[in-house]
């Protein structure tokens, strides 16, 4: 393990995210990626997890792996690609979580529209009438 802590930053840093994910799904630690996962490689580390996963036939390696990037778009401020992540795990406790930890109205807007395409409506945006339209795509 001391290889692979000292091989993975190094990975990262020289554009080799598929190797660096490899190596770590090898050891069976893909939760340290999450640490050394920046704002200039999160968006090639998501895609090869999500691409990654397509292949797994174990539903409990495809929720693990899927569950790593879904955490490495939260931590990284990618709210979008984090909310179609847990569209895809067909969580509702993520795709609050996802709400809750945007602060922009138009990101959360943005969201809301993305759940009306899969006609989602998240509970604790029932009394809230401007999400509530944009939820419900009723906006003209």
């Amino acid at each position: 393990m001391k290889l692979v802590i000292e091989i993975l930053p190094f990975d990262l840093q020289h554009n080799a995210e598929a190797e660096a994910v490899d190596l770590l799904l090898e050891v069976d630690d893909l939760e340290r990626i999450k640490a050394f996962v920046s704002p200039d490689n999160v968006d090639r580390v998501g895609a090869y997890l999500l691409g990654f996963s397509s292949y797994l036939t174990d539903i409990e390696e495809f929720e693990k792996v899927v569950r790593v990037a879904y955490d490495v778009y939260i931590s990284n401020g990618k709210y979008p690609e984090a909310l179609r992540v847990a569209m895809k795990l067909d969580s509702i406790e993520a795709m609050s979580s996802v709400f809750h930890a945007a602060s922009d109205p138009t990101v959360k807007k943005q969201l809301g529209l993305m759940l009306s395409t899969q006609r989602t409506v998240l509970p604790e945006f029932i009394d809230d009438e401007d999400m509530m339209s944009v939820m419900g795509n009723s906006l003209v």
